[in-house]
């Protein structure tokens, strides 16, 4: 994903706007990829995000446990905010998240609170809000393009790989429960399931994913 955005498949097309929706559209996958890399979210928790709820200024998600913040309502919720529970976003990931949302604003002309936080060309004329579809086509079509007949992995075995991850790392299992969103603990940021050690459980999960970033090689060197 990484190289893929850096050199699109479109890239050999003569128009310079056909790339640029290329470089966009290889950008925003990847950043839905490693929220759910790093931050173990659904893919329907990720495609239904907002623009509201990626707090990368520390202003409106969580200013009790200091963190530049995530809101993810749970896939299985019927309304916003029904039942949520709050992450810090992953700080290897602020600046790709940072540049994709000023990108993705730029690119729809919608850039209000509740707009969808990530939007997407492949072959329309106007950009459009993700959906789980074009991200699974995305990935399986850059899988099958690197040799691997049988596509992509689910991109819910990246939940599984954080837990693995986390766990690794000496993360405890009711912190992990928290983070993924499992169990009561993961219902709501104000019920009485919550964890009282938040600020602790965050800290461990934001060195976590600091160590996973180097292990993967992780960097955005040249991508915008």
């Amino acid at each position: 994903l990484l190289d893929n955005a850096r050199h699109p498949p479109d890239a050999g097309l003569p128009d310079a706007e056909a790339l640029e929706r290329a470089r966009h559209d290889g950008l925003t996958v990847l950043a839905c990829y490693l929220l759910c890399l790093f931050a173990g979210l659904r893919v329907g928790e990720v495609t239904s995000m907002r623009r509201v709820q990626i707090d990368l200024f520390g202003d409106n998600v969580a200013p009790a446990v200091d963190i530049l913040g995530l809101i993810v309502v749970e896939a299985k919720a019927d309304r916003f905010y029904e039942e949520y529970r709050v992450l810090p976003v992953p700080p290897p990931l602020v600046p790709l998240l940072a540049h994709i949302l000023e990108r993705s604003a730029r690119a729809s002309g919608f850039d209000g609170p509740h707009d969808p936080a990530f939007w997407f060309y492949r072959s329309f004329a106007k950009p459009i809000p993700v959906r789980r579809r074009h991200l699974w086509g995305y990935l399986d079509g850059i899988a099958r393009a690197a040799g691997l007949r049988e596509g992509a992995p689910r991109w819910h075995s990246t939940r599984h790989f954080l837990r693995t991850f986390l766990y690794r790392h000496g993360v405890g299992e009711r912190a992990i429960n928290y983070i993924l969103g499992h169990q009561a603990e993961g219902r709501e940021a104000g019920n009485p399931f919550t964890p009282s050690d938040l600020p602790a459980i965050f800290a461990a999960y934001q060195r976590a994913t600091l160590a996973l970033a180097d292990e993967l090689e992780v960097n955005f060197d040249g991508l915008w």
